[in-house]
């Protein structure tokens, strides 16, 4: 009987270590696990920042678009008043100088020489 009881006791420590090693197997396993999650976690975290990035960028640019799109018509609108009144301002002069030159035109070559 004192034969059997220490066997008994190498055959509960071999189960122990058994039962041990399962565990530390678990154990690596379920950190590989959870590694691998917080990789797939940490890497969608990135590309969600990614595309905000991108998309505040490109909401940036279309406000910096539209306000150099204002601008431009802004500074067009003043360009074709600043032309009108440029024209109206030289419409007497341009008629001055049209009068004057259908004058030359009209006057006699003789008149000329006098």
């Amino acid at each position: 009987m004192t034969n059997r009881r220490p066997a008994d006791a190498v055959q509960q420590i071999r189960e122990h270590e058994l039962e041990v090693a399962q565990s530390i197997e678990a154990a690596k396993t379920a950190a590989e696990e959870t590694v691998r999650a917080a990789r797939v976690e940490a890497r969608t975290i990135v590309e969600a920042a990614r595309r905000k990035g991108r998309e505040a960028a490109r909401a940036k640019y279309e406000e910096r678009v539209a306000v150099a799109q204002e601008a431009a018509a802004q500074t067009r609108d003043g360009a074709e008043l600043a032309i009108r009144r440029l024209q109206q301002d030289a419409a007497p002069f341009v008629e001055e100088a049209v009068d004057a030159m259908v004058q030359l035109l009209l006057v006699p070559p003789e008149e000329e020489r006098a």
